[in-house]
């Protein structure tokens, strides 16, 4: 895991270890954080990314959101509250690591940014103390200029930001208690289908403007699939007719990766196929992506030109190129067995949280001395009210399963 941290934990830490020049983030930073955000919600939608519903408490092993207005402990593996789909997803996550492999995970209390661009956009005075996302955008010079002046108004912010893994990573999206371990996924090379393969959502990019095309997921299925039906198979907002599931994706010689609104969680999945990842070239950043690289995991599409999709999938069908085609695949397969596994990403949440921790002058004592006495005040008090979330059942189970589900 020490090449994963150094690539990316590293990363994210080193503004913050700048910034502090050996010193330490007080509470009153972290407290000042959380209320940036507590006055963002929107008035009669008490669901939003506010602190009351994002902090999240880790204490004795144990998950907690000790700022909703009413539970004190949230259980969301029991589905009997509400919780944002993502921190749904992660607290399932939390509870495989802890109770199925025995991972240890600090006192640490957080903010869990849902957002889809990572949060901390606010500028410098929204965060004082670092939030933990999904996704951000890339803050190397070298890469914003090469994307355009004024096409990514966001990455310096971004800097403040840790990101953490996304627990969208069992195989049918189903999370907890159905979770199954994506495994690497084979198929005959010559049986497979010489196209490239995309389905998803209409989503398209609203945090930086793409280089080529307005949105690469359009692109592809509006046009590239109409004009070139033999090269592409690409469908967004499908229905059950053109839903496939991603092991299916592996008949298919070439998987594409293209961003939503954010980028996919499916680029993840996709790296345990034994078939060729086309990505699209993107400012995005998840836990791992500095530590996959163009040419070596996976195959850069909108990266030249708006076709280069049709340029790489004649490429790598010539015969001279299978030995290529196989060495990249091969890569993106060992990667994904090493540090994509749920131990490697339960491993990884501990570390970043760790490491969080370490920035702050004595989180455990405040943790002691403040936050666990309201949790305990709380459920003393039975202020535990749970409110059903039947209703939103077909949202996170089996029943959802459509072409966005990636």
């Amino acid at each position: 895991m020490a090449r994963l941290y150094e690539d990316n934990l590293e990363q994210d830490l080193a503004f913050w270890r700048r910034k502090l020049k050996g010193g330490k983030l007080s509470i009153k930073d972290l407290l000042t954080t959380f209320d940036n955000y507590m006055s963002r919600t929107q008035q009669g939608d008490p669901n939003w990314i506010s602190s009351s519903n994002s902090v999240v408490l880790i204490k004795d092993n144990k998950w907690y959101a000790p700022f909703r207005p009413f539970e004190y402990d949230t259980n969301c593996t029991k589905q009997d509250t509400f919780c944002d789909p993502r921190i749904m997803q992660n607290q399932w996550a939390f509870d495989r690591w802890t109770r199925k492999l025995g991972i240890k995970f600090p006192d640490v209390i957080f903010f869990h940014d849902t957002g889809d661009a990572g949060a901390c956009l606010g500028g410098e005075h929204t965060c004082p103390a670092p939030v933990f996302t999904y996704f951000k955008q890339r803050d190397d010079p070298t890469f914003t200029e090469r994307w355009g002046t004024g096409k990514m108004p966001y990455p310096v912010p971004h800097r403040r930001t840790i990101l953490m893994p996304s627990a969208y990573m069992d195989v049918n999206r189903d999370g907890w208690p159905n979770y199954t371990p994506m495994p690497l996924y084979r198929f005959p090379f010559e049986k497979k289908v010489p196209k490239a393969i995309f389905r998803g959502a209409g989503w398209c990019p609203t945090w930086h403007h793409p280089r080529f095309v307005f949105c690469a997921r359009w692109h592809l299925a509006d046009n590239l699939t109409h004009v070139h039906p033999q090269q592409i198979d690409a469908v967004k907002d499908g229905g059950k007719k053109e839903y496939l599931s991603i092991k299916d994706h592996v008949k298919f010689k070439f998987v594409v990766a293209a961003d939503g609104t954010g980028p996919s969680n499916r680029f993840s999945k996709l790296l345990h196929l034994d078939s060729l990842v086309l990505k699209e070239d993107s400012p995005f950043l998840a836990h791992f992506y500095r530590s996959v690289h163009p040419w070596q995991h996976y195959v850069p599409i909108f990266a030249v030109n708006e076709n280069d999709t049709l340029t790489m999938v004649e490429h790598f069908n010539h015969p001279d190129r299978e030995y290529e085609y196989a060495r990249i695949v091969d890569n993106a397969n060992k990667f994904a067995a090493k540090y994509l596994c749920d131990r490697a990403l339960g491993l990884y949440f501990r570390k970043s949280l760790e490491e969080y921790k370490a920035l702050f002058e004595d989180m455990q004592g405040f943790i002691d001395s403040t936050v666990w006495p309201l949790v305990q005040a709380k459920r003393q008090l039975g202020i535990d009210y749970h409110q059903s979330i039947a209703p939103f059942q077909p949202m996170f189970g089996r029943r959802a399963r459509h072409a966005s589900e990636l």
